[in-house]
This record gives structure tokens, sequence and C-alpha cells, in this order.
């Protein structure tokens, strides 16, 4: 599993579709410009967070803003660990991005406090279980694990 993180709009789903084909393998502290590949250049079935059936996280090679995936799953009051176990088992090689949401001014609504507190310790878990962290800045990723 990969993990990839940032703000949103970064280029962070482009770079993964890149690293799930094998089109690079940055190094650890290796910086890397990426400008991204254009919709029409995309040839890997993506799982969306904010469309997609849960299931589709299972099986594809990309699963892009996994923080809305998160989201869903606290709608429907079903646990963000067991989801990301599934996925472990089930989808080892996956590449994932989440935007990082927790940076800024605190939500009044405690909903919404309670995404932002979720999807960033779904993101502690990503990354403690990946094999390979990215942050992905303004399309220039940088290898942290």
């Amino acid at each position: 599993m990969i993990f990839i993180t940032g703000g949103a709009w970064q280029g962070k789903t482009a770079f993964a579709e890149t690293l799930a084909a094998g089109r690079a393998t940055p190094g650890i502290g290796e910086h890397v410009l990426y400008a991204g590949l254009k919709t029409e250049e995309r040839t890997l079935p993506v799982a969306s967070g904010r469309r997609d059936p849960f299931e589709t996280a299972l099986e594809r090679p990309v699963i892009s803003g996994f923080h809305y995936f998160v989201r869903r799953l606290l709608w429907e009051e079903r646990a963000v660990n067991e989801f990301i176990a599934a996925i472990e088992a089930k989808n080892p090689d996956v590449v994932i991005t989440a935007d990082e949401i927790g940076c800024g001014i605190v939500p009044v609504d405690p909903e919404e406090r309670a995404w932002r507190e979720a999807a960033g310790r779904a993101a502690e878990k990503l990354a403690a279980d990946s094999e390979a962290v990215y942050r992905m800045v303004c399309g220039i990723a940088t290898r942290l694990k």
C-alpha cells in the first residue's frame, strides 16, 4: 500500500495513477516534479471516496479522496479501522490519496470536527501501514517514508 496526502487539487490522484502503473518510484526524501495526467490520458480505474460504493475500494488500484470515504463511514456509523483493515487484506497494492483537512480554522459544527479528527486518525493509520508515504504540494511529490 502507498499513501499520498496533501492539500486539495495538488495532483495527488494523477500521481497515484502513475505510481500504481509503475511509472515512478521516487526515493525517500526525493522531490519529484510531477506535471500530472490529463483526464483523457487516465487508464486505471479509480475508486472515488465522493461517489463510489465502499466495495470499489477493495478492488481498484487507486483510491482517491479517502477522507470522503471516512465521512460516509461516519454517517453510516461504520468503523473506519475495519474498512482500512478490509482494504489492506483485499487490496494490499492499492495507492490511496487523502486531502489534509485538519489544517485551518476549527469548525463550529461538531460533526465537521468529528470528521476532521476521524480523517486525521485514518491518515495516521494509513501512513503507518503503508510501504511508502508521499506529500504532494503544487505538483511536487516528496517521499516521506
